[in-house]
C-alpha cells in the first residue's frame, strides 16, 4: 500500500539557480608531523616479559 502511494505522489521540481563565482577552492594543509619512536622489545615468547614491563611502565597494567 505505501509503495503505490509513493508512486502516485507528485514530484516537486525546483529550478536550479546559478550563483556568481561558481565553486571556490580552499587550500588543504597536511597536519604537522609528530615525532615517534619504535623500541623493539625482542622476538617471540621471550619478548612477553619485556612487553609486560613496558605496559606497567606506561601505567596500562
Amino acid at each position: 500500500p505505501g509503495r503505490m502511494r509513493a508512486k502516485k505522489k507528485p514530484i516537486d521540481r525546483v529550478p536550479v539557480t546559478h550563483k556568481e563565482g561558481g565553486l571556490t577552492k580552499i587550500v588543504l594543509k597536511n597536519p604537522v608531523e609528530t615525532q615517534s619512536e619504535v623500541e623493539i622489545l625482542g622476538e617471540g615468547p621471550a619478548a612477553a616479559s619485556a612487553v609486560v614491563a613496558k605496559l606497567q611502565e606506561l601505567g596500562v597494567l
